[in-house]
């Protein structure tokens, strides 16, 4: 899209975000169960916990978002973290989440050990948000919002991981990220069986301006 403009994410911009997940990520409740029973206790939890965010300037999370300049319209969303060193502290098991169940916080713990695992005491950004409003999907604002954060990874020379699910592997190989073979199962709703799937482990190094690491 050439009328699209990725900027930094305002305060005023959070309840959009939610929104934008909310269309892109249709199975939330496989994460967070408690949206099954007050769907809009999320909604306001997830809203304010981004406006924290994006309040907190000095922090090391960022929110980027993908604006259709003709319109106005929220189309995309991304949110990273710098990390100096992953392995810094001893892993501090988290047995609590907003909304969540047993099967969230055994996901979210063995996907912070499996990151310490693979980048271990480099630094990094970590990706932990890519979403498309579906009104917008395959018109290359996934690729825009990508390529926003690929670019400081080439210039600061810091490389990107992330978890990919399966529906998303081919957006991000195209961006240069590659798979480290380690996977962390994704929870299933409760009530429901195991399906398999995965989120898989991806590093992206950082690139000259020509191509070649």
């Amino acid at each position: 899209m050439s009328n699209l403009l990725v900027r930094p994410a305002t305060q005023d911009d959070a309840a959009t975000i939610q929104g934008v997940e909310d269309l892109a990520f249709d199975e939330s409740y496989r994460l967070f169960p408690g949206i099954l029973n007050d769907r809009k206790g999320y909604i306001a939890h997830a809203t304010e916990t981004y406006r924290k965010i994006i309040a907190d300037k000095d922090g090391d999370q960022t929110w980027m978002v993908a604006e259709d300049t003709a319109t106005g319209t929220i189309a995309g969303v991304l949110r990273f973290r710098k990390v100096d060193d992953a392995c810094a502290q001893p892993h501090a098991y988290i047995s609590e989440i907003p909304f969540g169940g047993e099967e969230t916080v055994r996901f979210v713990n063995a996907s912070i050990l499996m990151r310490r695992e693979v980048m271990k005491n480099r630094p990094h950004y970590h990706l932990q948000t890519l979403a498309t409003c579906p009104a917008f999907q395959r018109r290359g604002v996934g690729s825009q919002l990508l390529a926003h954060l690929t670019n400081i990874s080439n210039t600061s020379k810091i490389p990107i991981y992330l978890q990919g699910s399966p529906t998303g592997l081919h957006i991000y190989r195209k961006h240069g990220f590659v798979e480290q073979g380690p996977t962390v199962l994704f929870p299933v709703a409760p009530g429901q069986e195991p399906d398999g799937e995965v989120v898989t482990v991806m590093v992206r190094e950082p690139q000259h301006m020509n191509g070649a690491a």
